[in-house]
């Protein structure tokens, strides 16, 4: 599932911005002998701040669809014939249990 959301996260580009390099760095790093950058602490924040519009930009499709469906449902539910109501069938037992 992981590698799934990755494929879905990494093809997305409806930002021209690449905000994942941004980082906040919480200890320095130092090379390796490869050249390699090691112990360094950073919180990426750019990556969660595109991870955060992506979700809105979900849930909002995701709130329209559901409203839509809400809203065919609702003229369905319109459509049904009318019955007597509560009251009138209160008044019916009341007379009937009067005689």
């Amino acid at each position: 599932m992981l590698s799934l959301w990755r494929c879905f996260s990494d093809n997305w580009s409806y930002f021209k911005a690449d905000f994942k390099a941004l980082k906040y760095v919480l200890q320095e790093g130092s090379l390796s002998t490869e050249g390699v950058l090691v112990c360094e602490s950073d919180i990426l924040w750019g990556s969660f701040l595109i991870h955060i519009i992506y979700f809105f930009i979900v849930a909002f499709i995701m709130f329209v669809v559901i409203k839509g469906i809400n809203r065919l449902k609702r003229k369905e539910e319109e459509e049904a014939p009318a019955g007597p109501t509560d009251n009138a069938l209160l008044f019916e037992i009341r007379d009937l249990l009067k005689k």
